[in-house]
């Protein structure tokens, strides 16, 4: 229920983005009330190439949002700086 939801609300804004010719995923990842990923979290780093030990890593550390960040600065997103930083 929850995810549909999720899911539902980003549909418009991934219409706009195949419309424009970029590559697009919507994955709607369920992080549980302890701070544990769901199996969405899995597959979303799967699909973007992060595997294996690596993948194993990033969960257990907590770092796949780093990891993330990192994969998709190929894909042309920049992080933004804050001001002061």
């Amino acid at each position: 229920m929850a995810y549909e939801r999720k899911k539902a609300k980003y549909t418009d804004l991934l219409d706009q983005c195949i419309f424009r010719g970029w590559k697009t995923w919507l994955f709607a990842i369920k992080i549980g009330d302890r701070g544990f990923p769901a199996q969405s979290l899995w597959r979303m780093l799967s699909a973007l190439g992060i595997r294996g030990g690596e993948r194993k890593r990033a969960v257990r550390t907590g770092d796949w949002v780093k990891q993330l960040r990192e994969r998709l600065v190929g894909y042309g997103l920049r992080g933004k700086r804050r001001a002061g930083s």
